[in-house]
């Protein structure tokens, strides 16, 4: 029975894992003490306070911190302890522990009733961490790096749906789950506040690399089968038994070298794969078709691919620390599945073609329920039973209609109408949920009067591509 599942089957059953694996990562992100505080090295590797809200809300923004105490124990603060990732950027294996260690000490002084931070001048402010952090504290790095991650696995899925059979589209399905666990769960310990426990920032650093490893891996394997078979079967097996080996290998302490252990077979693999890409676009020179297919993966792969390494891995190989721009710089793998996506619907990749268009729209549907469930939800205050009933009565005829409307006049005339009206009606219907779920707040927008006034002097193009809270200093930077 299982053989005889149809490809909506296993979209629904991928978009329920795909939301599960994201809910359970933020619930895990949102179970540590909150202090509020926006903490940043600066150039001179002190740690200073961007910004203070909740429990820290007294801390003036730009304080230095010198140290940390509560629980009976205390800490002072260095440029490290804000470290975004650990790998590639503490030279060895005894430095990582060093790190784990401080972590978990930190993390233990945060579960106190009270703790009190120290500034440079003697000054002291006493906290009451809440127990656990709300859902807005997440920063937009997390959000960037979960939906990386929860994007590439769906778009994975929704190929392998169709093409369960096709060696290839399994190992894209693996590229697809591993970027699932290497994107959610660096963001989990990338974003933290200050401090973790040692045992799952071990473990989300682990699965990290591990994820990391798997994509390259199941990469490689992939173009050993697509669009031409070039290595017998086992050849692929064999090239993800070598990087779990690897894996395993750093895990039980072979190596001294962290930067080595976890950069080394990664970037040889990167390597490998544009051979492999030249091998493929020697044997498809005679077939058109295939070319104009495979040329949108190997771009998307390549550039995507390439980008991150310039950016993250090589500087990382010389002594320079690039996490600070890791979360964003996630989005350039969505380049490779964007272009896997393209040459589906433009070229039929993996010999996808108006299935691929029905997959979409299928699985837009799914999520515009789940849109609707929890609006009802949280929006309406209903309860889960009756807004989920509410938001199947509403969204199952559209399944229906139309998807037999698109397929007399097409699917493009439809997606473009329901964007079209997603852009007339979001505003609106979000004030009107805003009215009924919470009209005293609707009646405050509404009354109070709110006026933004900017020096011209102070105007200019700055050109970051990140803005932080701490370069907000003059009128116009609001």
């Amino acid at each position: 029975m299982v053989g005889r599942q149809t490809p909506n089957a296993y979209i629904l059953a991928s978009l329920s894992f795909g939301l599960l694996f994201a809910l359970a990562v933020t619930l895990t992100a949102l179970r540590q003490p909150w202090l509020g505080l926006d903490l940043r090295s600066d150039a001179a590797g002190a740690v200073r306070v961007a910004a203070a809200r909740g429990p820290a809300e007294m801390v003036p923004a730009g304080a230095r911190l010198v140290a940390i105490s509560g629980n009976g124990d205390r800490m002072e603060l260095t440029a490290r302890d804000l470290l975004v990732e650990p790998d590639g950027n503490l030279p060895r294996y005894a430095d990582y522990d060093d790190f784990l260690a401080r972590q978990d000490r930190l993390a233990r002084i945060k579960q106190a009733d009270t703790v009190e931070l120290a500034g440079e001048d003697g000054e002291t402010w006493t906290v009451a961490p809440r127990p656990a952090r709300p859902l807005w504290s997440l920063p937009a790095e997390y959000w960037v790096q979960l939906f990386v991650g929860f994007t590439a696995w769906i778009i994975a899925a929704l190929v392998w749906s169709f093409r369960r059979n096709d060696r290839s589209a399994r190992y894209l399905l693996l590229s697809g789950f591993s970027t699932l666990m290497f994107s959610p769960f660096a963001a989990v310990y990338g974003t933290r506040e200050l401090g973790m426990a040692a045992a799952p920032l071990r473990l989300f650093s682990d699965l990290n690399f591990l994820g990391g490893s798997v994509f390259v891996a199941s990469l490689f394997s992939l173009l050993l089968y697509y669009p031409r078979p070039i290595a017998p079967r086992w050849a692929g097996l064999a090239v993800l038994a070598v990087f779990l080996g690897w894996f395993l290998a750093q895990q039980i302490g072979t190596f001294d070298s962290m930067v080595l252990a976890r950069r080394l077979l990664v970037f040889v693999g990167l390597v490998g794969t544009f051979a492999l890409a030249a091998v493929q676009w020697r044997m498809t020179q005679a077939d058109p078709v295939a070319r104009a297919a495979l040329q949108w993966f190997l771009l998307s792969w390549l550039l995507g691919c390439t980008l991150f390494s310039a950016i993250i891995f090589v500087p990382q190989m010389f002594g320079i620390d690039t996490s600070a721009l890791q979360a964003y710089a996630f989005l350039l793998f969505l380049l490779v599945y964007g272009g896997i996506a393209f040459g589906i619907v433009r070229y039929r990749l993996f010999d996808l073609g108006r299935w691929w268009a029905n997959a979409v729209v299928w699985a837009a549907s799914v999520l515009l329920l789940v849109a609707l469930d929890i609006a009802f939800l949280f929006g309406l205050q209903l309860s889960s039973e009756l807004s989920l009933a509410i938001a199947l009565l509403i969204g199952t005829p559209f399944f229906i209609v139309f998807g037999a409307l698109s397929d007399r006049v097409g699917r493009k005339p439809i997606i473009m109408t329901g964007l079209l009206l997603a852009v007339l009606t979001y505003f609106p219907l979000f004030h009107a949920l805003t009215q009924a779920a919470n009209p005293d707040l609707a009646q405050a927008q509404s009354q109070a009067e709110v006026v933004v006034t900017a020096a011209r002097r102070d105007c200019s193009f700055g050109g970051k591509p990140v803005a932080r809270e701490i370069d907000f200093r003059t009128s116009c930077d609001i």
